[in-house]
């Protein structure tokens, strides 16, 4: 094949291809624009930054799209143009869809072509970081020269100590009192008091270890020679290789005068707090970490409870939060702490009662924390304990005082009308043949008229008023005797222990009273061993005894402090419950069946008449044990007995004056003593009687008064008589006891004699007798 040069065609053609190729890569917009600005040709790049298509852009001019300038303006800058030659610039576009862009702009006269060529670069970013570079730098600058803190930049040797400074800020100089000139010539070892040069390889090490990082304190000396304590914070950077430190430095000298206060200040609340009498602790609120505790605490639960959650250290088995925590009522709904919230608390854990004030107050990083502040009040509880016992104890010999008053008062009536019944027919049985139906039938009516007047004289041992014979007696002997009566009611499988007294432990007492107290109390025993099955020990023994630890039914003016003889009854039974121990001398009272539980009730009568008293100690299922305690006589000392009716036998006869209100009883009394042989004068009260004597016109052999009379009672009636007649034999009679009547007080006179009611004709002789002998 023949080689031939390339024709022009191919060559030009060649040439265009090139040159579409550069203007379609290239990453900058192109035009192609004629001496009158109209758009000849542009690249697709170009078309992707004006959104416009190729097509639309070639019907356009520059004037079209720019939009800074207006056209007039835009063809001045063309004719500049073509008279220089080139142009570089920076103008704004206007895209299709109305928004703008910056474009730089790089264009080229070509005068063989009458062309303009262009090149547009899209500049909005780098115009977008210029700004931003320049409103940071604006800020940089603003925040260095405003800044509260001085701002240090230094140069670092390669072995990190401090060089030159190389920028400072407005503040350095004020704090310190240099010029910006003065310290800049200075490095940061120039400003540091001698004292705390030493320091400085120190923090310099530190700052290593730590990446260039640190924060300390130091004093700086200012140009007028004050020091200044200062906080400053360090970093560390490179720029071009070469090392730098920005120092932030602050003035702490104020907040160290405030640390110094705030430490003396909670030395002080410290030391007050440890001197209080209260335990004091502050929790966290949230979750109940213990963050102090005082000293008094500390001792109280025998460590430091600080870390500690309060509900698992302060409390007693407690697996979460306490029930009773004050934490709602200390914070109001808008989160604000509310007044002290005052309430009292038993602490198992320590086992006192508490008062405690819960306050929230703020915590030292702006929380509300709980301050509770407890005061030991478990003494002030036991006295509020104990005023309450003892009114509670005042109410109850209140209320067994007024019942005993119903009852001696209900049986002085029956008495008196038991008095009429036996009397009656005591004489009927007098009048009767012996033998007969009739004297059958009134004897056996006697009889159990005799045996319903025990209910008086029940009545009369409840209250204390049952008269007494009193013998000094040997306490272990008769209750020997008890324990033999009371023989036949013992199980085999009983074990009863007697332990006689090592010498005899006398007593003044009434032998069958004192009996019937022993019986009723091992009775109680033996039916408190469960299945018959147990032991009972008997003993005896004397010691002093206060009556404030005597049950309630003891306590009054009778009963003295002092030393008592005591027989102690222990039995294996199976106790008595705490709550019932208070009430195991009330009447009727059982935790048995119905019908039983009179028997104790009435020891109290008998043992207040005897000025002694019974004490019950008992544990449920170990069992009860009770002392029964008598004031203590020598076995020398002579006791006169009550029952001064007897003597000798005298021939009864003579005018006698008898005065009772109740007129069935003056009749019965009328007819006994006429039976005895007297000429019978009767009164209706105390004052009719008085009068008779005063008459002077009969010579009484003696008068028998009854002491509940209306006018003028029995008593009083005696000592007026006695002043009008002082050798006139006088014998009272009631239905009370002769222990429990005024003149046995040392407030009057006593009698010659005394008759208790219900008498007998028996009874009625006998003291006569003794009377007139």
């Amino acid at each position: 094949m023949e080689n031939r040069p390339p024709c022009k065609e191919f060559n030009q053609k060649a040439g265009n291809d090139f040159y579409d190729n550069i203007i379609q890569t290239t990453l900058d917009g192109f035009w192609l624009v004629s001496t009158c600005g109209k758009l000849l040709d542009v690249n697709s790049t170009y078309c992707g930054m004006s959104g416009y298509s190729k097509a639309e852009l070639l019907n356009m001019s520059i004037s079209d799209i720019e939009a800074l300038e207006t056209a007039h303006e835009t063809a001045n800058s063309i004719n500049k143009i073509q008279t220089t030659g080139s142009a570089r610039f920076e103008t704004v576009h206007r895209r299709k869809d109305g928004s703008t862009f910056q474009v730089e702009i790089s264009t080229t006269f070509l005068a063989t072509e009458n062309q303009f060529v262009a090149f547009i670069r899209d500049i909005s970013e780098r115009k977008q970081a210029e700004d931003a570079l320049r409103v940071s730098e604006e800020n940089y600058r603003m925040l260095f020269e405003s800044a509260n803190d001085a701002i240090f930049v230094y140069h670092t040797s390669p072995d990190g100590m401090p060089s030159k400074f190389i920028k400072i800020n407005q503040k350095a100089s004020e704090m310190l009192g240099y010029s910006s000139e003065e310290l800049l010539s200075f490095s940061p070892d120039n400003l540091v008091v001698p004292e705390k040069l030493s320091v400085i390889p120190g923090i310099v090490e530190e700052k290593k270890k730590k990446g260039g990082n640190c924060i300390f304190e130091i004093t700086l000396m200012c140009k007028d020679g004050r020091h200044l304590e200062v906080e400053i914070s360090d970093h560390s950077f490179m720029v071009k290789g070469t090392p730098y430190t920005l120092s932030i430095v602050r003035d702490v000298t104020d907040r160290k005068k405030v640390d110094a206060a705030l430490k003396y200040s909670k030395l002080q609340l410290e030391a007050v707090f440890n001197n209080l009498d209260a335990a004091i602790y502050i929790t966290d609120i949230n979750s109940g970490e213990i963050l102090y505790t005082n000293d008094y605490m500390t001792n109280v639960w025998g460590k430091d409870l600080t870390g500690q959650i309060c509900w698992q250290s302060i409390h007693k088995n407690k697996t979460g939060p306490c029930e009773f925590c004050t934490n709602d009522k200390l914070i109001d709904d808008d989160g604000n702490s509310t007044d002290p919230y005052i309430w009292e608390l038993y602490n198992y854990r320590v086992n006192r009662w508490y008062e405690v004030h819960d306050q929230a107050i703020p915590w030292a990083n702006g929380k509300l924390v709980r301050l509770s502040v407890a005061i030991d009040i478990t003494e002030r509880k036991n006295q509020e304990d104990q005023k309450l016992e003892a009114s509670l104890q005042k109410e109850q010999l209140r209320k067994l005082q007024s019942l005993k008053t119903m009852a001696g008062a209900i049986a002085h009536r029956f008495n008196n009308a038991m008095m009429v019944v036996q009397g009656n027919l005591e004489l009927m049985t007098l009048t009767l043949p012996a033998g007969s139906s009739e004297y059958e039938m009134a004897s056996s009516a006697a009889k159990a008229a005799s045996g319903a007047s025990q209910v008086g004289s029940m009545m009369l041992s409840y209250v204390g008023q049952r008269p007494l014979k009193r013998q000094d007696i040997p306490l272990d002997i008769l209750v020997r005797e008890s324990v033999t009566t009371l023989q036949t009611l013992l199980h085999p499988s009983i074990a009863l222990r007697f332990t006689p007294s090592e010498k005899r432990l006398y007593c003044s007492m009434d032998q069958q009273q004192i009996k019937e107290v022993i019986e009723s109390i091992l009775t109680n025993g033996i039916e408190a061993l469960d299945g018959g099955v147990g032991t009972i020990q008997i003993s005896f023994g004397t010691d002093f005894f206060t009556t404030d630890l005597f049950p309630v039914a003891f306590q009054n003016d009778s009963i003295k402090d002092g030393v008592y003889t005591y027989c102690q009854i222990k039995d294996t039974g199976h106790g008595v419950e705490p709550r019932d121990l208070s009430r195991i001398f009330e009447p009727f009272f059982t935790t048995r069946f119905v019908g039983r539980g009179l028997g104790l009730a009435l020891t109290v009568g008998v043992m207040q008449s005897h000025h002694g008293a019974i004490t019950i100690e008992s544990v449920r299922g170990q069992g009860t044990t009770v002392r029964v305690l008598l004031p203590s006589v020598s076995p020398t000392q002579k006791m006169i007995p009550s029952d001064d009716c007897q003597s000798e036998a005298v021939q009864l006869s003579g005018n006698i004056l008898i005065a009772d209100d109740e007129e069935m009883v003056l009749d019965v009394g009328r007819q006994m003593l006429e039976l005895l042989g007297f000429t019978v004068h009767t009164a209706m009260d105390g004052q009719e009687a008085v009068e008779k004597i005063s008459k002077n016109d009969i010579d009484f052999c003696a008068i028998v008064l009854d002491i509940s009379m209306p006018k003028t009672d029995g008593i009083e009636a005696m000592n007026i008589i006695r002043g009008i007649n002082p050798t006139l034999p006088i014998l009272l009679s009631s239905g009370y006891s002769e222990d429990d009547l005024p003149f046995n007080e040392g407030k009057g006179n006593k009698p010659d004699g005394f008759l208790s009611k219900p008498f007998q004709l028996f009874n009625m002789e006998r003291c006569l007798e003794k009377l007139l002998s």
